[in-house]
């Protein structure tokens, strides 16, 4: 009975023991990043919780500075100003804030943005103004196979009230379709459409095809303007005079290509979402530092988002932006920084093998619609208001 007992104490010792050497060395891997990034922890001082009252009217919001500052920022801005000359906030995936089912869909796999029933509206109020919404044909969000339990109605819902206290702001909504095939032609506009009407938002949507470059954002605010991928009348994810985009899967790419399709532009887009975070950050940066030199009113799109943080790994976004954003802001203001590739292995154990150090890139103003995971974490709030915003006009 001793030697029993003996053994399953010295069980337990041995695995609190191994428990806090694994944490010692999670913080060791850590020390030199928390010191060198010591800006992050002005965020505890500085961030404030939004609430939502019971009806989820945003007008119960506080009014304090921040929530001020970034509910209205575009307002600031010249009306003559093309969009092309804008630095925009966007969230990745916009509605995997909504639980997808945990059965099929691993919580931490799927999850873009953080889980909150009602953090549309707080995306909105923390500076966000594009957004990434990827619809089945039923008007349903999907990430991937994942149904997040939220639809257009419920997104259109929170738009309009935003819009409607915050008018001088406009919404870019880059709708995709996304898991499933429409069973007949039109299937995807028809139901867009008659969920916009159904709503009472028909004044508030723009479809602007080729237009959109050339149209001045006076007569974009209070409005939402509708940005597709490419699609051929009909099919799939094509909306009715929407602006088109031809998007390059896991690229980077300066030029779209236009041909044979009346309302696309060209834009330069960076997506290289299997990248890993040492792998994407040349072309990221780079794909920012021609928008910053840009002169010509173009549209520049580029995804912090990834997922891909290890070989054979399964698919972790919030370890990819947690690994990405701090260094990329080094980047952007001219300085080096360090990309650790990092990755979970098979026992949990969170490690660092390698790293890639980024010289510094000379940046100008704009960097274009920059669309970011976990909107409202730490870095991401710094990154937003410190980093996208203050880069526009006015």
């Amino acid at each position: 009975m001793f030697e029993k007992l003996t053994k399953i104490i010295m069980f337990f010792v041995i695995f609190f023991t191994l428990i806090i050497s694994n944490n010692r060395i999670l913080s060791a891997q850590t020390t030199n990043e928390d010191d060198q990034f010591q800006e992050y922890d002005m965020y505890n001082d500085i961030r404030k919780d939004i609430p939502i009252s019971e009806d989820e009217s945003i007008s119960e919001f506080p009014e304090d500075q921040y929530a001020n500052e970034l509910s209205s920022w575009m307002k600031k801005i010249p009306d003559d100003t093309l969009i092309g000359d804008l630095s925009i906030p966007g969230s990745h995936d916009s509605a995997t804030y909504k639980k997808a089912p945990a059965i099929t869909c691993p919580d931490s796999t799927v999850r873009c943005q953080r889980a909150n029933d009602t953090f549309l509206i707080q995306m909105e109020k923390l500076g966000i103004r594009a957004f990434d919404l990827r619809l089945k044909e039923d008007m349903q969000f999907f990430h991937g196979r994942c149904w997040l339990e939220l639809g257009l109605r419920e997104y259109i819902k929170d738009v309009k009230q935003f819009l409607t206290l915050y008018n001088q702001e406009f919404i870019i909504a880059h709708v995709k379709h996304e898991h499933g095939d429409c069973e007949k032609k039109y299937e995807f506009y028809n139901n867009f459409i008659d969920i916009v009407k159904e709503e009472n938002a028909q004044d508030m949507f723009l479809y602007l095809g080729k237009d959109l470059l050339t149209t001045p954002i006076g007569k974009l605010r209070g409005k939402v303007v509708v940005i597709t991928r490419k699609r051929a009348e009909g099919d799939c994810g094509w909306i009715k005079g929407a602006t088109m985009i031809d998007f390059p899967d896991d690229d980077t790419v300066e030029h779209t290509d236009t041909t044979n399709c009346e309302n696309c532009i060209d834009a330069a887009i960076s997506d290289d979402y299997t990248k890993r975070p040492y792998q994407k950050v040349g072309p990221l940066t780079q794909h920012m530092a021609r928008a910053t030199d840009d002169n010509d009113h173009r549209m520049y799109i580029g995804f912090v988002s990834g997922y891909k943080i290890c070989n054979n790994s399964l698919p972790y976004p919030e370890g990819y932006s947690t690994d990405m954003l701090p260094s990329l802001r080094y980047v952007i203001h001219g300085e080096s920084g360090k990309f650790s590739d990092c990755c979970k292995s098979p026992k949990g154990q969170y490690r660092c093998p390698r790293s890639f150090t980024m010289p510094p890139l000379k940046m100008g103003k704009k960097l274009g619609t920059v669309f970011i995971d976990f909107v409202g974490e730490g870095p991401q709030f710094i990154f937003i208001m410190s980093d996208i915003i203050p880069r526009n006009p006015g």
